[in-house]
């Protein structure tokens, strides 16, 4: 079992070293993102976590408990707890985008950054450029 168990992690490294290969045929065949498409994906990146911070923050501002309030009816109330709800799933969402966005931006200068996670072919620069969280391309996205 032990024998299995190391071939197993050989024949994982070794189709790592195949993949990594394969990229870099890529990347010499100029389909990846260039260094000066990096540096202007990086620039996108900052501006939307630039963004992203400010609606985070005015979000967490919106999403606090409601305090009870005797003035508030029950409708009045169900309705504040409503909107609180949404707020909340509002703010879940802008987070889980400002943390992709940080891994994007710790990543954009790896060799994978802009391969596609599924199919493991280029992704497009306009689609990068638009949402360059996505680790996905369009065909692979839907």
């Amino acid at each position: 079992m032990l024998i299995n168990l190391g071939c197993s992690r050989q024949i994982k490294a070794l189709a790592c070293c195949i993949f990594l290969l394969q990229l870099r045929k890529r990347n010499s065949k100029g389909k990846t993102v260039t260094i000066i498409e990096k540096t202007d994906i990086k620039q996108q990146i900052e501006k939307a976590l630039a963004k992203i911070e400010k609606e985070v923050k005015d979000l967490t501002k919106n999403a606090q408990p409601i305090i009870p309030d005797c003035s508030l009816d029950d409708i009045g109330r169900t309705e504040a707890m409503t909107e609180v709800s949404v707020q909340a799933k509002i703010l879940a969402q802008a987070e889980l985008k400002q943390s992709r966005l940080k891994y994007a931006l710790r990543h954009v200068d790896d060799e994978l950054f802009g391969i596609c996670i599924e199919c493991e072919e280029p992704i497009n620069i306009e689609r990068i450029m638009v949402r360059p969280e996505s680790v996905r391309c369009v065909k692979c996205a839907d």
